[in-house]
């Protein structure tokens, strides 16, 4: 029967497009005769150029569809095509009735290649190419690694229209966006600036199309069309869906085609490519995103192709548990950091009865768009001090306390003139011998070229270089103790300048650029960020600057200012002698007292009186920022509410659609051809052999994962259906959604441990007591040997990923070992607690990213470094060898078992120096 329908009237038509040319290539049955007739007349030249076989694959599974064309004639093909030209592939087994869509693959070539010679006057050809998404799989995106791990979350994007850096050096975005978060071109195939923040997946990559493709490609062809032309976007998202972090995708590094996959939520949605020629004659691929038929009114859209069982060729479909699972989980992205500690956000679901078979057979998969996190998108455009969101207020009075607090922005350039600062010098106690003497307009310059406050950088110079008169001040003008470490003071030559000035500039940027950027934006985050190891830092360099604004700001300021300090007498040498004997530590008075007792200040104070105010305005101050914070915890509370409910729906979904899976059967199945059949859709057999117990023929209903049509003058055309999900109906009474909703919240404990609540109470307590290595706990059984796998066994001995650390990171992983090392060292776990994958490492520390090597640092290889994967990798330094390093690490190169090698200090990214 099936070589019956082989012997229809199929006509075939290849037509390929050049920059300068089109050829049209046909076969029909019906004009050629018989197959006899037509290898004649192409031996003999009559044909000038004929097919004799295609083949078309597309598959969901792969990156894009396929198709090889073996041509015969007397055209030189390899003079006259080349990689890249389009060919259109239209195939017709109906004449003279028209299909409704014939076009079976639109895309581009690869090679072309002549493979022998046929007869006298014809050479065969093969030519081999790829559909429209070759263009994308071209297109790599990224820069220079080493500026990639060091351009913070905005990553290499930055520039492009619609992405920069606020003041904390975090990505940000302009207003002005549409519905659907693009500015949009006139032409709906351009977009004028880039929006990440808030979007769906659809968003994201219509946006990644038509920038990086359509807008900055060059393909032109014969027909005035250019690449965009031959592609049509369809994409669709689940309204749920809020990207919180972009710092991924902005940092990219590799093909486009891979970004716009990673960018998809895989399994939660589905790529997938079509075909389809439009009302004006031109052929086009369709580049489809959809969520993934989890549902039933999902699955029961889906467009259904039914068939019966005498057009059925060949079926080869088993089923199988290899991929049988029982715990089903969609946990918080590995990038992002959770708003709260208060409670196990995770919300795995699974069916006993599968686990009774299967044990912990987890099925976990992330999902980017579902989690709300606190990832600060707010732009920073003020600079009037008076809107500031950079982690401090202005500064407003002369109080130690709140100007630790306060940031070190330039906010007020009024009062803050070289002259204010020499004076503030001469009346204050600056040695005579100090080259800052008579010289405050290097901080003004260093504050125009920073952005930091001038009366900050003098005060933090001051202290740091004793006025700018300590050897190291005098030997590399260095004046801010950079790269100064306490085993090694002569380092700060790391950081010299050729001058007093560009000393003090060069100074000031750095701060800038590795601290004020970077978040820390106060004197006391900068501390908490370790630029010190002096407790009394902050509050020497804040006294300092409290008595510049005692004496040289508030009380030269407007006289009709009710300012507080207006009106105080204040010691001219106090503030500035007891804070240097602070700093010395030969002061009887708590540091960050010195101020309060020089004003006097006392809770006795009238309400009227001018401290009174102040008092009571700071007061308000306090309040305020309790109601902020209180507000910002309860939408950390909605927001946690929000994740765990989304974490458990999708787990849900995943649980739908994959709880049956050793019920299914998949396979491949071989039809009569037919140009119809599309990816993403329902296959229906009616099977004639059995029937139902009423009588009824049995129906199999499958998932039609890939189409490949293939064609040949000796076997006719074939479509082979790539089937995935099939189940039989009636006769064994199976339900495709007889799980549907019904696993049950996964709590633990499935070979009698402790629940997960109890795990998770454990682990944070761990983490709060800054322990983290369980080193008192005998079950560790900690391996002996310095620089040896000390790794502990109860994560060692167990299988892959198959449990979380202390720091909530997978067993056996680099993280999780380099955790291990840090913890053992004493490096406080809030450093590098639940930093994710070992690319977010460096890039979340940047602030102690070096490139200098000391023992006991992370070396951090960002993706493609070093020859790390696409999650990076991280490992601990053991020893410093020349330019060389010895590196402890786990899971090099896929193996997830401990490994010691050597490696050139060039082939890291950065190191991590957390102590």
């Amino acid at each position: 029967m099936a070589d019956a329908n082989y012997a229809r009237n199929v006509t075939v038509s290849v037509k390929i497009t050049t920059e300068k040319n089109e050829f049209l290539l046909t076969y029909d049955t019906e004009e050629q005769g018989s197959k006899d007739t037509y290898f004649k007349k192409l031996s003999t030249g009559e044909i000038s150029d004929g097919i004799i076989s295609l083949t078309t694959e597309n598959q969901m599974s792969n990156d894009m569809g396929t198709f090889n064309l073996v041509m015969v004639g007397t055209q030189r093909w390899e003079n006259l095509l080349t990689s890249n030209d389009i060919v259109e592939i239209r195939i017709n087994p109906s004449r003279p009735s028209k299909v409704d869509n014939d076009l079976i693959m639109v895309g581009m070539i690869s090679e072309v290649r002549m493979i022998g010679q046929y007869g006298e006057n014809s050479a065969v050809y093969q030519v081999n190419g790829n559909s429209m998404s070759k263009a994308i799989t071209q297109m790599s995106l990224g820069t220079i690694q080493e500026l990639n791990g060091l351009m913070g979350d905005a990553g290499w994007m930055y520039g492009i229209p619609g992405i920069s850096q606020n003041d904390k050096g975090q990505y940000t975005e302009t207003d002005g966006k549409n519905s659907a978060g693009t500015s949009v071109g006139s032409d709906n195939k351009s977009i004028t600036q880039l929006s990440f923040m808030g979007q769906k997946a659809s968003g994201i990559i219509d946006q990644l199309m038509k920038w990086f493709l359509f807008q900055h490609s060059s393909y032109q062809y014969a027909n005035n069309r250019s690449i965009s032309d031959y592609f049509e976007l369809n994409l669709s998202s689940r309204p749920e869906e809020f990207l919180t972090d972009p710092t991924n995708i902005t940092s990219y590094q590799g093909s486009l085609l891979q970004l716009i996959k990673d960018s998809a939520a895989t399994p939660y949605n589905e790529i997938r490519e079509d075909y389809y020629t439009d009302s004006e004659g031109n052929a086009k691929e369709i580049f489809y995103l959809r969520p993934t038929p989890f549902e039933y009114s999902d699955w029961n859209s889906l467009d259904a192709y039914s068939v019966s069982n005498n057009e059925i060729v060949e079926r080869t479909v088993s089923r199988s548990d290899t991929e049988a699972y029982s715990i089903f989980e969609t946990p918080i992205p590995s990038n992002i950091i959770p708003n709260t500690d208060g409670s196990l956000l995770a919300n795995p679901v699974y069916f006993p009865s599968l686990t009774s078979k299967y044990g912990f057979n987890l099925l976990s998969k992330e999902n980017k768009y579902i989690f709300r996190s606190e990832y600060d998108n707010s732009s920073t455009s003020s600079s009037s001090g008076t809107s500031l969101k950079d982690g401090g207020a202005p500064i407003t009075s002369a109080d130690v306390s709140s100007i630790q607090n306060a940031t070190l922005r330039w906010t007020d350039k009024k009062n803050i003139t070289v002259d204010s600062l020499n004076d503030f010098m001469n009346k204050y106690g600056v040695p005579s011998n100090s080259p800052f003497r008579g010289n405050g307009s290097y901080f003004i310059n260093a504050g125009n070229a920073s952005g930091l406050n001038p009366v900050y950088i003098l005060a933090h110079a001051g202290i740091e270089s004793a006025w700018g008169t300590s050897n190291i001040a005098q030997s590399y003008h260095n004046y801010f103790g950079i790269y100064a470490f306490d085993n090694n003071p002569d380092n700060a030559k790391t950081l010299s300048s050729n001058g007093v000035e560009s000393g003090i500039i060069n100074g000031a940027n750095w701060i800038s650029k590795n601290y004020y950027q970077k978040g820390h934006t106060t004197l006391n985050e900068m501390k908490a960020a370790g630029y010190a190891t002096d407790p009394n830092w902050a509050t020497s360099i804040a006294s300092v600057m409290a008595g510049y604004y005692a004496r040289e700001k508030f009380s030269k300021s407007n006289k009709k200012d009710s300012n507080p300090f207006a009106q105080t007498s204040l010691g001219d040498d106090s503030l500035l002698g007891n804070a240097i004997k602070a700093k010395k530590g030969k002061s009887t008075l708590p540091a960050d007292s010195v101020l309060s007792q020089s004003i006097g200040l006392s809770n006795g104070l009238s309400p009227d009186s001018l401290l009174g105010q102040s008092v009571k305005k700071e007061k308000d101050k306090a309040k305020q920022k309790a109601e902020k914070e209180s507000s910002k915890k309860k939408e950390q509370d909605a927001n946690d509410n929000i994740n765990k409910q989304n974490l458990k729906k999708y787990s849900m979904y995943l649980a739908n659609w994959y709880a049956d899976n050793s019920s299914f059967t998949s396979g491949e199945i071989r039809v009569v051809g037919r140009p119809g059949y599309r990816v993403g859709n329902i296959l229906i057999i009616t099977d004639n052999s059995e029937v139902t117990q009423s009588g009824d023929s049995v129906m199999w209903k499958f998932y039609i994962e890939g189409v490949s049509h293939e064609f040949s003058l000796t076997s006719g055309y074939t479509t082979v259906l790539t089937v995935t999900r099939g189940l039989q109906s009636d006769i064994t009474g199976l339900d495709r959604f007889k799980h549907y909703n019904q696993a049950v919240a996964f709590t633990g404990g499935l070979f009698g441990e402790a629940n997960l609540a109890t795990l998770y109470s454990k682990s944070v307590s761990l983490q709060n007591d800054g322990s983290g290595s369980d080193s008192n706990d005998s079950s560790d059984n900690v391996s002996s040997g310095s620089g040896g796998d000390d790794y502990p066994d109860k994560w060692r001995n167990a299988t892959p990923d198959s449990m979380a650390d202390t720091w909530n990171y997978y067993n056996r992983e680099c993280v999780s070992f380099c955790a291990w090392r840090l913890s053992k060292s004493g490096v406080s776990p809030t450093l590098f607690s639940s930093l994710g994958n070992a690319s977010n490492w460096g890039l979340k520390r940047s602030q102690y990213v070096t490139k200098t090597p000391h023992v006991g640092d992370v070396a951090w290889f960002s993706p493609g470094w070093g020859g790390a994967g696409g999650a990076g990798h991280v490992a601990m330094v053991t020893k410093i060898d020349g330019n060389n390093v010895n590196l402890d690490e786990y899971n090099w190169e896929n193996l997830h078992n401990f490994h010691q090698r050597t490696v050139s200090i060039s082939s890291v990214t950065g190191f991590i120096h957390f102590k």
